[in-house]
C-alpha cells in the first residue's frame, strides 16, 4: 500500500468531526455544501473506489440547522463501504489494521482533507484544537 498523501496536520482524530461547531454559517450555503432540507442540514460527501463491490468507500457530514427538529446545531458524520452497505469505522488517520485496501486509504484521506479544509477556511472549530497545535509546534522546535 503507498504512504498517505494527506497530513494531519491537526493532529485530528474522526471522532473531531462531531466536536467541530461552525463558527461561519455563511460559508455553509456555497460551494462544496449541499443541502438536505429533510433533515434540516448543510452536508459534505464524497467517495473513492469503484463501484458493485470493489469496496467504494464514502463519507457524509452534516452540519444541522441550529432550529432542526432532531440534532439541533450538532455535526454528524457517517464513513460507509460496499456502495453503502456496511459502516466504515476507524479510529485513527491511517492505522493500517484499518486499511485493506486502495479504497480505504483514499477515503481517509480525502475525510481527513475536508477536515483539514473545514478548520483552515475558518468555517469551523474544534473546542481545545488550537492549544493542542500550539503545543505540539513547540514539541517539534526542540
Amino acid at each position: 500500500m503507498r504512504k498517505p498523501k494527506v497530513q494531519n496536520k491537526y493532529n485530528l482524530k474522526p471522532s473531531d468531526i462531531r466536536k467541530m461547531v461552525v463558527i461561519d454559517r455563511d460559508r455553509l450555503q456555497e460551494k462544496p455544501f449541499w443541502r438536505n432540507d429533510v433533515i434540516h442540514a448543510w452536508c459534505l460527501s464524497d467517495s473513492a473506489g469503484n463501484g458493485y463491490f470493489d469496496a467504494m468507500n464514502e463519507y457524509w457530514i452534516g452540519f444541522y440547522d441550529e432550529d432542526a427538529p432532531a440534532y439541533a446545531g450538532k455535526t454528524r458524520f457517517s464513513v460507509s463501504t460496499y456502495e453503502g452497505m456496511c459502516s466504515y469505522k476507524f479510529n485513527t488517520f491511517y492505522k493500517p489494521s484499518d486499511i485493506d485496501n486502495l479504497a480505504d486509504l483514499e477515503i481517509q484521506e480525502k475525510l481527513l482533507d475536508r477536515m483539514n479544509w473545514l478548520l483552515d477556511e475558518g468555517i469551523v472549530e474544534i473546542d481545545g484544537l488550537e492549544i493542542e497545535k500550539a503545543e505540539k509546534e513547540i514539541e517539534q522546535e526542540y
